[in-house]
C-alpha cells in the first residue's frame, strides 16, 4: 500500500514539478533540447548530485534524490547588451584580445574556476602589446529561475489502454517479491555485480555529436482562425512567447496526438491549439487571397513576387528567441537551411569570433592564420556573420579574404580540398553561443533525429507524482518500476516482459554511459537485477521509485547502475547534400521501371510551395541531391528511387501526378537554372 500522507504528497509534488523541468532542458542528444540552456543546466544538477555523493538507493533520501533545480535562463546584464555566461559551467580558457581584435599568440590567459559556487572566475592577466594594456573578456554570472508550472499530482493519461492491470503468473510474482526484498535492503558496494555483468554482452556505442543545425521541411499553411497565442509548452499555463493576428499566417512544423501544433510564423517558434487554425482545404481560400495580394504588391513596387510574407500578418514575439526553450523543439523550418558557400581565409594571425557586432561581445572561437570559414550573413558589412567547424559568430571583415568574382580563391580551395584547411577552435559550445540561431543557414542540413524519444519522455511525464504500488501496473493509480516500464513501452508498440529482470535481457545491452533518452537503465545487487528506470538525459531518469517518492525523477547513475537497454528505434540521420549531376548508383542497383516520368524542380520559397498541404506527423526533411517529391500513387514515404543514375529518398506531395516528380534544390535560383526533363524512374532493388 502506498503512503498517502501529507509529507509523500509533498515529496511527490515537488519531484513532478522538478521532473517538468528536467524534461524541458533534458533529452540529451534527440531533436527536442533548447540549447541555449541545456548545457549549463546539465553541467550543474550533474556536479552538485556527484559532490553530494547522490548515488545511493533509488529508494533512500528523497531530498538528495529528487532533483532541485528548477528550469534556468541566462540573462543579460542590465548594464550591457553582452551575453553572460554561467557561473556554473566548467570555465575554458579565454584568449586576450587587442584594441584590433587579433589576440597575439603569446597573450592568451587561461581562466581557473573558483573552488566556492560562486560562479565568478579567476584569470591571469594578459601579455600588453605594443605598450596597450589587453582588455579581459570576462562574462559575469546571472541566473533565472523559472519554476515549471505546477502541476495535479494525479495526472491524466492520454489513453487508458496501457492501464490494465496485468495478471502475473507465479514466476513473475516471486520475481516481483525478491526484487522488491533487494530494493528493501541496504546499498551494497557494488561488488556483488561483477560476475553479473560479466556474464553479459554489453556493447560500447560511438559517442553521438549532438547536431545544432535546422533542416527544411515542405510548407504546411495555416492561418490563424483568431487570435492566437505561441506557448512554451503544451499547456496555456506555459510562457506565452509570441502573438497572431486573426487570419495571420503560420506553418504547421509538427502534429500533436493531444490536440497542438508545433508551428512557425516570423521568428516566433512554439504550441498553438489546433482548433485555432485553419490549414488544408480550409486555408486554401486565405492563401490564393493573399497570393494575389502580394502579386499586386509586387507588380506595383516592379519587384519579383517571391511569396506572401510581405502581404500578411506574422507572428509578434513576446520574448526575445534566444529565451524560448521551444524554439528549437524540432529543428525543423520552412526557411532554406543549406547556405551556397562563401569561402573566406583569415589573413591574420589569430581571430576572434564574437557573439555580437562589436568587440565588447563574447569570444566563441578563434580563428589563426590561413584557417577556413564561410561567410552565411551580413557579407557587405564591417562584421561579417560567419561558421567555422561547428563555431558560428561575428568576425571583423577586414581580417578575411572572402573569395569574390574578381580572384581565384574559391577554386583554390576547391583545388586543394576544403576539409585539409584548418577549422575554428571553440572556446564557447554551440549550447551557450546566443549568435548560434542568428540565421539559420548553414553550408550543412543538419540532421533529423526520430521523435520517438521524445513523444515516449512526454508521454511517461504525464504521471510523474503518481503513486507506486507493488504488482500494479496503473500509470494512474499505481505501479511498480516494471509496471511502468512495460507500460510506457506499450503505448509505442514495444512489448516487454513484466519484471525487470526479464526486461533487463531484451534488446541490445549497452554502457550505462551510453545510454539515451528512452533507453532502460537497469540496477542489481549482489547480482540480482532488481530495478528499472527510464533514462530521461542529463543524468536523470523518470521511474516508479517506492511507495514514498512514486513516479519521479532521479539521478540516473547510482553504483548499483549495471547496464542499459537499447530496444528505440536508432534515430535517422539526413544525408548529406550531393550533386544532383552525380551518378551514385549503378545499372545493377536500378529494380522496376515505374515509367517515363515529367521532371521538375523547386526551392524551399512560397513561389515554388503554392498551395495548402496536408498535415504530416513527423515532415520528411528536403535535402537538395537526396529528396524527390512524387505522388503517394508513385511510391511510400521513404522509398528509395533512381533517376538518372542518381538515388533519390521519395517524400509525398498531394498536387502532383502519378507521372510527376519534383526534386528539391536549396535555392530558388537553381530552380531557374535547371531545365525540365522527361526520364525513367527506378525503384531501386
Amino acid at each position: 500500500m502506498h503512503k498517502d500522507n501529507k509529507s509523500t504528497n509533498t515529496v511527490r509534488r515537488i519531484g513532478a514539478m522538478a521532473l517538468t523541468g528536467i524534461l524541458c532542458l533534458g533529452a540529451a542528444g534527440n531533436d527536442n533540447l533548447p540549447f541555449f540552456l541545456q548545457a549549463a543546466h546539465a553541467a550543474e544538477a550533474e556536479n552538485k548530485e556527484r559532490a553530494a555523493g547522490s548515488d545511493g538507493a533509488f529508494a533512500s533520501d528523497p531530498e538528495e534524490s529528487i532533483l532541485e533545480e528548477t528550469t534556468e535562463s541566462v540573462v543579460d546584464e542590465e548594464t550591457t547588451d553582452s551575453p553572460l555566461e554561467n557561473g556554473t559551467q566548467d570555465t575554458e580558457e579565454k584568449p586576450i584580445e587587442n584594441p584590433q581584435d587579433i589576440p597575439e599568440d603569446n597573450t592568451n590567459s587561461t581562466g581557473e574556476e573558483n573552488s566556492d559556487n560562486s560562479g565568478t572566475q579567476n584569470t591571469k592577466p594578459g601579455k600588453p602589446s605594443d605598450g596597450d594594456t589587453d582588455k579581459q573578456n570576462n562574462g559575469n554570472t546571472a541566473e533565472n529561475s523559472s519554476p515549471a508550472n505546477e502541476q495535479n499530482s494525479q495526472k491524466q493519461p492520454v489513453s487508458d489502454a496501457e492501464n490494465e492491470q496485468d495478471t502475473l503468473t507465479e514466476e513473475e510474482e516471486q520475481e516481483l517479491k525478491e526484487e522488491e526484498e533487494l530494493a528493501g535492503e541496504e546499498e551494497d558496494n557494488g561488488e556483488g555485480n561483477e560476475e553479473l555483468i560479466a556474464q553479459q554482452t554489453i556493447i560500447r556505442l560511438p559517442e553521438i555529436e549532438e547536431d545544432f543545425r535546422f533542416w527544411t521541411v515542405e510548407r504546411v499553411y495555416g492561418f490563424a482562425a483568431e487570435k492566437l497565442t505561441f506557448y512554451e509548452e503544451k499547456n496555456e499555463n506555459s510562457r506565452k512567447v509570441g502573438e497572431l493576428k486573426k487570419d495571420g499566417l503560420l506553418y504547421v512544423l509538427q502534429t500533436q496526438e493531444d490536440g497542438w501544433y508545433y508551428a512557425e510564423s516570423g521568428d516566433v517558434r512554439g504550441f498553438i491549439r489546433e482548433d485555432q487554425v485553419l490549414t488544408g482545404q480550409k486555408a486554401q481560400p486565405l492563401l490564393i487571397q493573399y497570393q494575389q495580394k502580394a502579386k499586386d504588391l509586387a507588380a506595383r513596387r516592379s519587384r519579383e513576387y517571391t511569396g506572401i510574407e510581405h502581404a500578411v500578418s506574422l507572428a509578434v514575439p513576446l520574448i526575445d528567441k534566444t529565451e524560448n526553450q521551444a524554439y528549437t523543439y524540432i529543428r525543423a523550418t520552412v526557411c532554406q537551411t543549406v547556405a551556397d558557400k562563401v569561402y573566406a581565409l583569415v589573413q591574420a594571425d589569430r581571430v576572434n569570433i564574437r557573439e555580437e557586432q562589436n568587440t565588447e561581445g563574447r569570444i566563441v572561437g578563434k580563428l589563426s592564420k590561413d584557417s577556413l570559414c564561410y561567410i552565411l550573413a551580413d557579407q557587405d558589412s564591417d562584421w561579417v556573420f560567419a561558421e567555422s567547424g561547428n563555431v558560428r559568430g561575428f568576425v571583423k571583415k577586414e581580417y578575411l579574404n572572402i573569395a569574390d568574382e574578381e580572384n581565384q580563391l574559391a577554386q583554390e580551395i576547391k583545388d586543394n580540398c576544403e576539409e585539409n584547411y584548418a577549422t575554428a577552435e571553440e572556446i564557447i559550445a554551440p549550447a551557450e553561443n546566443k549568435a548560434l540561431y542568428y540565421t539559420l543557414t548553414s553550408i550543412h542540413s543538419g540532421s533529423q533525429q526520430s521523435s520517438l524519444r521524445s513523444e515516449l519522455l512526454a508521454y511517461a511525464a504525464q504521471f510523474a507524482g503518481n503513486p507506486y504500488k507493488w504488482g500494479g501496473s496503473s500509470l494512474t493509480d499505481g505501479t511498480d518500476c516494471s509496471g511502468f516500464a512495460k507500460a510506457i513501452y506499450a503505448k509505442f508498440g514495444y512489448q516487454l516482459p513484466r519484471t525487470s529482470r526479464a526486461q533487463s535481457q531484451c534488446g541490445t545491452k549497452i554502457a550505462v554511459e551510453d545510454a539515451r533518452p528512452g533507453d532502460l537503465i537497469f540496477y542489481a545487487k549482489n547480482g540480482q537485477v532488481y530495478h528499472v528506470a527510464i533514462y530521461a538525459g542529463d543524468g536523470r531518469t523518470i521511474e516508479a521509485a517506492n511507495e514514498e517518492l512514486g513516479i519521479t525523477s532521479l539521478n540516473a547513475f547510482r553504483k548499483n547502475a549495471v547496464w542499459a537497454v537499447h530496444l528505440l528505434s536508432d534515430d535517422r540521420e539526413i544525408p548529406q547534400e550531393s550533386s544532383i549531376a552525380a551518378e551514385n548508383t549503378t545499372a545493377q542497383e536500378q529494380g522496376e521501371s515505374l515509367g517515363e516520368y515529367h521532371i521538375t524542380y523547386y526551392c524551399p520559397c512560397e513561389a515554388c510551395s503554392d498551395t495548402a498541404g496536408t498535415l504530416q506527423k513527423d515532415p520528411s526533411p528536403l535535402v537538395e541531391g537526396c529528396t524527390v517529391a512524387v505522388s503517394p500513387l508513385t511510391a511510400q514515404e521513404g522509398e528509395q528511387l533512381i533517376i538518372n543514375s542518381h538515388l533519390y529518398t521519395a517524400i509525398h506531395r498531394d498536387d502532383l501526378r502519378e507521372n510527376e516528380a519534383s526534386i528539391y534544390v536549396s535555392s530558388h535560383e537553381k530552380t531557374t537554372q535547371l531545365a525540365e526533363t522527361d526520364t525513367q524512374l527506378y525503384k531501386k532493388k
